[in-house]
């Protein structure tokens, strides 16, 4: 989870860069179900259900995400939402995400995919690519910015003593979890207050969704993120016309 929030965090100080953007985007969004037959339910109760899912039906090879931050401070009102999935093999990912930056009535769309260890970024009218090895650490920058298993299971963890509301919602065959946090009690949560949705099929883990809201270096920010767990596969672009960073800047 902390991993997370560290490239939101990120996402966050971009913004004031990226309010000269021009160009538009697509929504491939995804949106967690929330709905329910929804009744309250001791709060140890809740927490012991949701930390004792078997770790397999966490340990999940793939995911589709929504990120949506929406942020206005400092005479300034802007949107990042990043919309992606992404399947794990082992050590490697890959991804494809469209991140969009709208402010002041215009956006900027970034493109970018992992396929086998190189990135290829498609914004601002130019192609480019970055190959990585196993142990650079900028690939780890780009991963982190993909919510997975660990995200999940550390989501769970963090909240046990920030429990302020829980309820549960059983309807054919699907259960739902929803807990309302303690800003204070959550890791780098200063300002900022949590509400979380856990969605189990049959036993098994198939969503989840968090939405962070409150203060975030100096503006009013609210975080949304819908997941939700994927057995497909990733259909790529050509990858025609990308251009080696180094040869950009050599």
């Amino acid at each position: 989870m902390k991993k997370v929030f560290k490239s939101l965090v990120v996402g966050a100080l971009a913004i004031p860069c990226a309010l000269l953007c021009t160009a538009c985007g697509t929504d491939n969004s995804v949106k967690v179900d929330t709905s329910g037959d929804w009744k309250p339910i001791d709060k140890t109760s809740a927490y012991t259900e949701v930390s004792t899912i078997p770790t397999e039906n966490l340990d999940f090879d793939g995911l589709r995400f929504t990120i949506k931050q929406e942020m206005e401070g400092q005479g300034q009102k802007a949107t990042i939402t990043m919309n992606g999935m992404a399947l794990y093999n082992g050590q490697n990912v890959d991804f494809k995400m469209d991140m969009t930056v709208a402010a002041s009535g215009k956006s900027e769309t970034m493109h970018m995919y992992l396929n086998e260890n190189i990135l290829y970024i498609n914004a601002m009218n130019q192609k480019y690519k970055v190959t990585f090895g196993s142990s650079d650490t900028d690939f780890d920058q780009y991963i982190e910015m993909v919510p997975d298993a660990e995200f999940v299971t550390g989501a769970i963890e963090q909240m046990q003593n920030a429990i302020l509301d829980s309820q549960k919602s059983e309807v054919d065959g699907v259960t739902k979890y929803y807990f309302k946090l303690d800003g204070d009690q959550m890791a780098e949560a200063a300002d900022m207050t949590f509400e979380e949705w856990i969605v189990l099929k049959d036993g098994k883990f198939d969503s989840f969704k968090i939405i962070t809201s409150g203060v975030m270096q100096g503006f009013s920010t609210k975080i949304t993120m819908d997941m939700e767990k994927y057995t497909g596969t990733i259909d790529f672009p050509s990858f025609d016309g990308y251009v080696d960073m180094g040869s950009m800047v050599g």
